[in-house]
């Protein structure tokens, strides 16, 4: 027998590789100036109906603040065992600690102030008077903007200062 037969193996015809597909790897501009334009849209719109955020944020602001104010002077008057008197104008909306700057709220809250009749200096201004002992001639005070109400509240017996949020949501 002779030499063995050789075969050929049949190559296949060489491809050429396919050319490229141009795939996106992004957005083009005038895709994400469109976008942009759309979330422009909705902010325009939706901005207003959140306005209501803002005042009831600049309300708990002010409630913080006078609450604030009332616990500094009553541990004042624990601290130099003494009476302090923390002054409320409810006609301009402003109070003033004892030995402190007067504190105007913005003008678009209410302020009303409960408190005892002797502690009603003359109408639109009062006062709370805290002990040396840390106790109070005790009322509070309703801060109002709309249909949202801070009350911040005082305990005569332990002179206490708590600050309650509500929001009333009904409508006309």
């Amino acid at each position: 027998m002779g030499a063995p037969a050789q075969v050929a193996a049949a190559r296949p015809a060489s491809r050429r590789p396919a050319p490229a597909r141009l795939t996106p790897n992004g957005l083009t501009l005038i895709e994400t100036m469109v976008a942009l334009a759309v979330m422009g849209f909705i902010l325009i719109f939706a901005l207003p109906m959140m306005s209501g955020g803002q005042g009831r944020s600049e309300l708990r602001t002010a409630a913080t603040a006078m609450s604030t104010a009332l616990r500094a002077v009553r541990s004042r008057a624990v601290a130099k065992n003494r009476e302090e008197i923390f002054l409320v104008d409810t006609d301009r909306a402003r109070y003033r600690p004892p030995g402190g700057a007067t504190a105007s709220l913005p003008p678009s809250i209410r302020l009303t102030l409960f408190t005892t009749t002797q502690e009603q200096l003359s109408p639109g201004i009062g006062a709370i008077r805290f002990y040396a002992d840390g106790s109070s001639t005790g009322g509070g005070m309703t801060l109002t903007r709309g249909d949202a109400h801070y009350d911040i509240l005082v305990d005569w017996l332990t002179g206490r200062i708590s600050m309650h949020g509500r929001h009333d949501d009904r409508r006309s």
